[in-house]
């Protein structure tokens, strides 16, 4: 990609230049010559472009390329998930042929009006690197309210998408007449405690925790006679000295870790039932591919998040707490499908775990996973 300066330089935080943009995305961006040459590439792999636009490269450190995106093709309105680089204001060094080091140019891709299933535009996503273009329109979207308009900081948290699975989520959680009353139990990535009241009008004893310290101080401050606790779930050793819990209380948050698998293993040292709500990767077989996340208040912490399927929860539940269950129904929401055999309408699937190490006779759990799941 060219080099040179797009953006006025920042704080230096490990060699790398960090800005912050708060201009209207209308506007032309600094260090660029008014009426510049410029040509549209489609980048390979956009979620990625997309973590590193606000990043330009350090005169004090060689370890990160400069990298040119116009922010007008991030606002939400654009249809096509394209990156414009822009020719810098610095003339290129003698002898430097730029256009060697430049992506080739990818056929646009715009959002179809449902997913393609087959035809060359299904095998966009192996094309890809296994993302489609138009899947990271949400996340463009994201990035846009981050970094164009002024929000609050845990927006994220009472934007009213997120209250509503939030309040589907526990009214399916109600109809499954699980013994949690009276319980002791460990919330993990509680936020800013949204769902905690759920066990405490159950009677139970909550501690709940979350691996940001910003998220923690605000439940603090929202709920001060609450017990709270900073944990990060990716330090095994950590979830070991929180000591015993009947419950632990997992509703979306394993699919925020890069590696899920110890974080479970060190649960069930400590717990004799999990509680376990998910965003899943539709197939039969066992996988859990890791896929990038922004840094914001309620996605992972360094970045990496991982989508298992199904028949991998399951069988992690059953081999740690030794019996592992799925809902047989599924919350009234649309991440919640029925059948996951049909192609997904929505950004994500998600789905509803239980872990025991006493069997449970319950007929809305299944010890398989099932071919269609049930309305509550």
């Amino acid at each position: 990609m060219p080099g040179g300066h797009l953006i006025p330089r920042g704080h230096h935080r490990g060699g790398q230049d960090v800005r912050r943009i708060s201009r209207p995305p209308a506007l032309p961006a600094r260090g660029c010559r008014l009426g510049a040459k410029s040509e549209q590439w489609i980048h390979p792999r956009p979620e990625l472009a997309v973590h590193r636009y606000c990043f330009k490269r350090s005169p004090h450190s060689r370890s990160l390329p400069g990298i040119f995106v116009d922010r007008r093709s991030l606002h939400p309105n654009v249809g096509k998930s394209h990156f414009t680089l822009t020719e810098p204001r610095r003339a290129a060094p003698p002898g430097l042929d730029r256009t060697k080091s430049r992506l080739p140019i990818l056929p646009t891709a715009t959002r179809p009006a449902t997913f393609p299933t087959s035809g060359e535009a299904a095998d966009l996503p192996t094309r890809w690197g296994g993302t489609c273009p138009w899947h990271n329109l949400s996340m463009l979207t994201r990035v846009h309210r981050k970094l164009f308009v002024r929000e609050p900081r845990f927006a994220s948290f009472l934007a009213p998408d997120a209250l509503a699975i939030n309040e589907a989520r526990l009214k399916h959680l109600a109809t499954l007449n699980l013994p949690i009353e009276n319980k002791s139990v460990l919330e993990v990535g509680g936020g800013i405690g949204l769902l905690t009241g759920f066990f405490e009008e159950r009677g139970c004893t909550v501690t709940s925790t979350d691996g940001r310290k910003q998220n923690v101080a605000e439940h603090k401050k929202r709920h001060p006679e609450r017990r709270l606790a900073r944990l990060n779930l990716e330090q095994p050793g950590a979830i070991d000295a929180m000591g015993k819990f009947d419950v632990v209380f997992c509703y979306g948050t394993l699919y925020h870790l890069a590696n899920p698998e110890p974080p479970l293993e060190a649960l069930s040292r400590i717990s004799d039932m999990i509680l376990l709500e998910t965003v899943l990767t539709p197939g039969e077989d066992e996988a859990v591919p890791n896929v990038p996340e922004l840094l914001f208040a309620n996605q992972a912490l360094k970045g990496t998040g991982s989508r298992p399927t199904r028949a991998w929860v399951l069988n992690r539940l059953k081999r740690f707490w030794g019996n592992g269950y799925i809902s047989v129904t599924q919350p009234s929401h649309p991440d919640f499908p029925l059948d996951f055999s049909v192609p997904k309408t929505t950004l994500n699937v998600r789905a509803i775990f239980v872990g025991s190490k006493k069997p449970l006779s319950n007929p809305l759990l299944s010890t398989e996973v099932p071919v269609r799941h049930l309305p509550i």
